[in-house]
């Protein structure tokens, strides 16, 4: 069960990297180390996986700019 926890985990992930990405929001993405690793604006942002999934949630969130 864990393991089936932790792919979906990793799918979740993966997509939303990808989304983040053809978003032009990230560069690039990858594990290195245990770690998830974005580059964002030149910057390398090394994190946990469960980190990485919240922040690119936020991220690619859509943003209201008509407030």
């Amino acid at each position: 069960m864990n393991l089936e926890l932790d792919s979906i985990s990793v799918n979740q992930l993966y997509q939303l990297a990808t989304e983040a990405t053809e978003k032009k929001l990230i560069t690039a993405h990858g594990y290195r180390g245990g770690q998830y690793e974005l580059l964002r604006q030149g910057e390398f942002i090394l994190l946990s996986p469960s980190e990485a999934i919240q922040y690119l949630q936020t991220l690619v969130q859509p943003t209201d700019i008509n407030i």
